[in-house]
């Protein structure tokens, strides 16, 4: 049951990490228009 707890935060932290890219990039993207 522990090993299961771990691996749904594994799966929410991955997600925002990529939720976060997507930002940056965005924001990059945004920023890089005159």
């Amino acid at each position: 049951m522990e090993l299961f707890r771990n691996l749904k935060i594994k799966q929410k932290l991955v997600t925002c990490l990529t939720c976060w890219q997507q930002l940056l990039g965005l924001s990059a993207y945004l920023a890089s228009i005159p």
